[in-house]
């Protein structure tokens, strides 16, 4: 073992072969994250499966085509939006728009003026628990009838109780 510590160099077994002890990561999003090493294991979803099985489920199951994505502009929300518009259009979708905003923002006026816009039946909101529950209750009122909303692991959370059953119902 050379004496240059962690990491070790590219000729030196990383610590998870050299002692054969599994890493177990609830929270490795990324899908990469297996090949690290033949220990590494993942026990969460990844952005493109998230995605996929949620883009299926509105497609296939609820007979829905037009969607809107909006997203923090994090790396959370920029990869779940990419991987679902991706999903969408190879599942013959089609989204008609995706809005970023900033992780830190209380104001959604922008968000709410680029969405009157479009006609859309599905919204992917990929962000977590406490900004849904901040977002949620101001854009309510400017969706269309019987929009379908989905959203991504983030909404697993207590939290999401806090929002108004009838704007998250179904």
């Amino acid at each position: 073992m050379g004496d240059t510590g962690y990491p070790p160099d590219e000729n030196e077994a990383r610590p998870p072969e050299k002692l054969a002890v599994p890493l177990i990561s609830p929270y490795a999003r990324d899908s990469d994250f297996p090949t690290l090493s033949t220990y590494a294991l993942r026990n969460s979803l990844t952005d493109a499966r998230q995605s996929h099985v949620l883009a299926a489920y509105a497609i296939q199951q609820l007979q829905r085509r037009r969607f809107a994505i909006v997203h923090p502009q994090d790396a959370y929300g920029r990869s779940l939006a990419e991987h679902f518009r991706r999903q969408v259009e190879q599942l013959q979708g089609q989204v008609v728009v995706v809005i970023g905003y900033p992780s830190e923002t209380r104001d959604f006026r922008a968000v709410f003026e680029q969405l009157r816009a479009v006609q859309y039946e599905v919204l992917f909101l990929p962000d977590y628990a406490d900004s849904i529950a901040m977002l949620l209750p101001a854009l309510a009122p400017h969706l269309p009838p019987k929009v379908q909303l989905l959203g991504s692991d983030g909404w697993n959370s207590p939290e999401i109780s806090t929002i108004e059953k009838r704007l998250i119902e179904g």
